[in-house]
């Protein structure tokens, strides 16, 4: 029988997203760094993973974090096969790669890409802070817009009616 190296399952405590705060428990398992970010390995069940920081993912994997720009903006979530580790809010496993919620990859985005560096927010310029609130602005209205769109188009759809074409027009615009 082969025997393997298990390790222990990574918990954290539980946390809120929007709360900002970085979950107990939330370090890398090869040089304890916290406060970061951390990765994981990619399609690995939660009691053989071990969360890694950048600088030790790199090792493990001899490969950099690269910057990559995906149409207007830049990523750098991969480091070979090692992959964001985004905990659930409960703190007993963390998403797979492609089903993390806006809230937990807002959460993840705004910690340091590394031990030792500030959060990216406090690295923009002013001009950049601005542009970003005004992002965050517009992504809310947007948000909103369609929300309501899609209640008036309910009400409409129960009392056997299709929604109005001002509403219709409206939803258009924004999503351009």
């Amino acid at each position: 029988m082969l025997e393997r190296e298990t390790t222990s399952m990574v918990k954290i405590e539980p946390f809120k997203y929007k709360e900002g705060a970085i979950p107990e428990g939330y370090i890398c398992g090869k040089c304890g760094a916290k406060g970061c970010r951390l990765w994981r390995p990619y399609q690995t069940f939660l009691d053989g993973i071990t969360l890694l920081c950048a600088n030790c993912a790199e090792k493990d994997q001899k490969k950099e974090l690269e910057l990559e720009v995906d149409r207007d903006y830049i990523t750098c979530d991969q480091i070979g096969w090692f992959v964001p580790a985004v905990p659930t809010e409960e703190g007993d496993t963390y998403w797979g790669y492609t089903s993390v919620p806006r809230g937990g990859c807002d959460w993840w985005d705004s910690l340091p890409i590394r031990p030792g560096q500030k959060p990216p927010k406090e690295t923009l310029t002013p001009y950049m802070k601005r542009e970003f609130l005004r992002l965050r602005s517009n992504y809310k209205f947007l948000q909103e817009v369609l929300g309501e769109f899609a209640a008036h188009a309910r009400k409409r759809l129960a009392e056997g009616l299709p929604p109005e074409e001002i509403q219709i027009n409206r939803a258009e615009r924004f999503s351009k």
